[in-house]
């Protein structure tokens, strides 16, 4: 309803107030990363597979309500180009996850640009989600112009995953050993980048395997059995694939957050044409159950939300409100869904809810509280002196004001700052002002004084309960100020 009119929410409130689901309970976490980015999350069965991703290493976790489990500690690359030489080194990673597998896949590229010179090597880990993981597949490619990619998927006991000759294999585990099938996108082309996997179907994208050769402008759905095309649609780069075939996909968009021009499509093969119906703020798309994940935005572009659209573009189900600070990808079974929020600690917070959940928040935007002000005025016949602080929605922080006063220094104010808004943050072009009353000791000191040098003393409550401490100078002085300034 966040896009429909004035008149339509009228017809709602009156006519459907009794049918509207009740919003749901604030999610919790099911686990957090405390530092470090986060490749995923995933879901596998009743788990989250996630990867915390560090500047030497990614740790592969498994996560439940109940705890965690650590399945692979492993090293990674630094991304990093030298244009006086030449010499370059790309690293990605790829994770993907069902009830009955695990999958990881990194690809690790090292070369030289000015003589079209390099080594590509693609690893992949994997393993039952009860079971061992390891390394089950590597291969190495001296093909400076093939590209490669750390692309997979997984559905049910089947992964499909690229290989170094720029074919895709679909590796069935549902024997006693595992059996692939290979795709070959034909010939003089490699499959890279997005891959996705559902039911009897594979959806890839190719590229020229050697220099001069045009890049196709399609986008090819392939039941990966009998290797048959089963259709294809104007070429996408982020999209995701149901078991009958159908593909959604978001195109359009300038940059990752900046929903202007990103747009929600769907495909089937009984209707291989573009079927809009939504808005995209980043670049993922889930779809199950002829319902499709993403995340997107209200009228005005300035909330993001965690909405699943109907593919007769009908009005959105708003799962759930993250604000901007979403980080890793979204998955989604049909039933539930995980996606990380960056937390005050650095990392990310991983979730794994309900899709029938309705109107809930994350807990996003408690993390920095700034103080603007360097002096503060006492009114000539006030009790307490503006504080100015630049904090974001749902910010809490206790403020402590130090001056000296007899023989030592003492604590002359307190208060707690909190900004709470249902209609998002509070801006000030110069920060939100609030008032701390001063002891009467205190404000007969300055108003003998007129000048005191004091500090302010600042704790910032995170959301994971931690706190920090910041104390900085603050010049007090007595004047003729009336108080907290209006924004």
């Amino acid at each position: 309803m966040r896009n429909g009119s004035l008149m339509a929410v009228v017809a709602v409130l009156v006519l459907g107030v009794l049918a509207a689901p009740a919003p749901a309970a604030d999610p919790n976490p099911v686990t957090r990363i405390h530092n470090g980015a986060i490749v995923g999350p995933r879901l596998a069965g009743e788990s989250v597979f996630f990867g915390q991703l560090g500047s030497k290493r990614i740790v592969l976790r498994l996560a439940t309500a109940n705890g965690q489990r650590v399945l692979a500690r492993l090293p990674v690359h630094s991304t990093s180009s030298d244009e006086t030489s030449g010499d370059f080194t790309t690293f990605s990673a790829g994770i993907a996850a069902s009830p009955n597998r695990l999958e990881y896949k990194e690809a690790l590229n090292n070369g030289n640009a000015r003589y079209d010179q390099g080594l590509s090597t693609l690893t992949l880990y994997g393993g039952g989600v009860t079971g061992p993981f390891g390394k089950a597949d590597d291969c190495s490619t001296g093909n400076f112009f093939a590209p490669t990619s750390a692309s997979l998927d997984v559905d049910g006991p089947r992964v499909a995953f690229t290989d170094c000759a720029g074919r895709v294999v679909v590796r069935d585990h549902t024997g006693p050993q595992p059996v692939d099938r290979v795709v070959d996108p034909g010939s003089g082309l490699v499959a890279a980048g997005t891959l996705a996997l559902a039911g009897d179907y594979v959806a890839y994208n190719t590229y020229p395997a050697g220099p001069g050769q045009p890049t196709p402008s399609t986008t090819e759905v392939r039941n990966w059995k009998t290797g048959a095309k089963l259709y294809e649609v104007p070429r996408v780069g982020v999209f995701d694939l149901q078991a009958d075939g159908k593909l959604a996909s978001v195109t359009g968009l300038a940059s990752s957050g900046n929903c202007r021009g990103g747009k929600v499509d769907w495909y089937s093969p009984a209707q291989p044409t573009a079927h809009t119906i939504g808005l995209a703020c980043s670049a993922d798309v889930r779809i199950a159950g002829d319902r499709v994940l993403v995340s997107t935005t209200g009228v005005d572009y300035d909330r993001r939300y965690i909405d699943l659209l109907a593919l007769d573009g009908s009005d959105p189900h708003e799962v759930v409100e993250t604000g901007n600070t979403r980080r890793g990808g979204l998955d989604f079974d049909g039933q539930r869904l995980t996606f990380g929020i960056g937390n005050c600690g650095g990392g990310v917070d991983v979730y794994d809810m309900s899709s029938g959940d309705h109107g809930g928040h994350v807990q996003f935007g408690l993390c920095f509280v700034t103080v603007l002000s360097k002096s503060a005025t006492l009114a000539s016949h006030g009790r307490s002196v503006p504080v100015r602080l630049e904090c974001e929605d749902g910010c809490v922080a206790d403020l402590s004001i130090t001056m000296p006063l007899g023989h030592g220094t003492s604590v002359v104010g307190s208060r707690r700052a909190r900004i709470a808004t249902p209609d998002g943050p509070i801006v000030c072009s110069h920060g939100i002002p609030f008032d701390v009353k001063l002891s009467p000791a205190a404000r007969a000191e300055l108003r003998r004084r007129h000048v005191v040098g004091g500090h302010l003393i600042v704790k910032t409550h995170f959301p994971e309960g931690r706190t920090k401490t910041d104390t900085q100078r603050l010049t007090l002085r007595a004047g003729s100020a009336t108080g907290a300034a209006a924004c």
